[in-house]
């Protein structure tokens, strides 16, 4: 409920007099629209900057543009306007840089009265500027460039030249004392395929993508890289179930049926994978059927196995038996140009506090997945 709509409301229930409320209802109306023309200018002056702008949708409270540009657009974008526009009367505007928990960037002008926020400009990229973002797989190797800088070794064609220079960021963003473990090493792409175990070939897992993306030419550091708020596991039926059958350490017939149940329950041919275009009823039963599953992955037992499901989808330590495909340190980056490198261990007790994990539809006729997010 609105603002006006609470003083009409009020009007009716606490016996206002009609000249109080008609006063106070030309007051709101006229800050609505003194809140609307300062909106209007903060559009007009991002339309200044770039000519791709338009508004996607626009509330009481935000008002979201997209087609703004890349990052670099919009910092100097927010840059200009807080150079330009600080105040209009009683209403302030502050401008927000910042990354959000899962690698986006968060561009924003606030305009606040009395300290209290009262409307959002939101700044997307859209479609203009994705041009500006490294592909994630590709951009492994203009990293593997920057921690080779200063050594005999030929460059990686990677993402494209233009991004060398983010990877630098993000190489040289990284703390002194964790980047310890790459002084005097050159990195390259990992292109063997691991082996295989016997638990997953026999659960039907063929694919062989190892975990290690980057390894250093002596191979003592087989390193995982991560864009922030990049998932770590979205394994379908089969997968899971191996997942889960390797962490589990006592043979069963319990344990063998799980497994066959996951995989049966996973499969596109259950129905449990597609939610648009059914009942409200449908729906329900079927969320009800996936959390089911997902606690008893989780909770096989009677034992909490989040930690050790986590572990393996990150390492893969039971997935191969080549010591090349499971890492032993991670590295995170995002576009902003920060960069952090982890042991393996470390990561994974920084991470394990935040994984969500999730029974999800895959989308057409790819059933169930495993998914893990932070």
């Amino acid at each position: 409920m609105n603002e006006l709509d609470l003083l009409v409301e009020n009007y009716f229930t606490d016996s206002f007099e009609a000249s109080d409320l008609f006063r106070l209802v030309e007051q709101v109306l006229s800050e609505q629209e003194e809140l609307q023309d300062i909106v209007g200018v903060i559009v007009s002056k991002v339309n200044q900057h770039t000519d791709t702008s338009k508004v996607k949708s626009q509330t009481s409270k935000t008002t979201t543009l997209t087609d703004t540009g890349s990052r670099a657009n919009r910092k100097e974008i927010l840059d200009l306007l807080n150079k330009s526009l600080a105040s209009f009367g009683d209403y302030e505007v502050s401008y927000v840089q910042d990354t959000a928990k899962d690698g986006s960037a968060i561009f924003v002008a606030n305009v606040a009265k009395d300290g209290k926020s009262v409307h959002n400009v939101v700044l997307k990229q859209g479609v203009v500027g994705r041009e500006d973002s490294p592909n994630s797989t590709k951009f492994e190797e203009n990293l593997a460039n920057a921690m080779n800088k200063g050594q005999d070794v030929e460059l990686h064609t990677g993402a494209g030249e233009k991004f060398n220079n983010l990877a630098d960021q993000v190489i040289s963003s990284i703390n002194i004392r964790d980047k310890k473990p790459l002084e005097g090493k050159t990195f390259e792409k990992l292109v063997k395929r691991g082996d295989l175990s016997k638990i997953y070939t026999d659960n039907g897992v063929t694919s062989r993508e190892p975990k290690t993306d980057l390894i250093s030419t002596d191979g003592s550091v087989r390193m995982s890289v991560k864009k922030k708020g990049a998932q770590f596991i979205s394994a379908q039926g089969n997968e899971t179930a191996a997942v889960l059958l390797s962490v589990l350490q006592n043979d069963s017939a319990a344990r063998e049926k799980l497994g066959g149940i996951i995989k049966n329950y996973f499969a596109y041919e259950k129905g449990l994978s597609q939610l648009k275009g059914r009942n409200p009823e449908d729906r329900e039963q079927i969320v009800t059927k996936r959390n089911f599953l997902l606690k008893r992955i989780l909770n096989f037992g009677g034992f909490d196995l989040k930690e050790k499901i986590v572990r393996e989808a990150i390492l893969g330590e039971y997935k191969f038996e080549d010591e090349t495909s499971i890492p032993n340190y991670f590295l995170v980056w995002d576009e902003s140009g920060d960069g952090e490198l982890y042991t393996a261990e470390k990561f994974i007790r920084a991470k394990l506090p935040q994984v969500k994990f999730g029974v999800r539809g895959r989308g057409g006729t790819r059933g169930l997945s495993l998914r893990g997010d932070t």
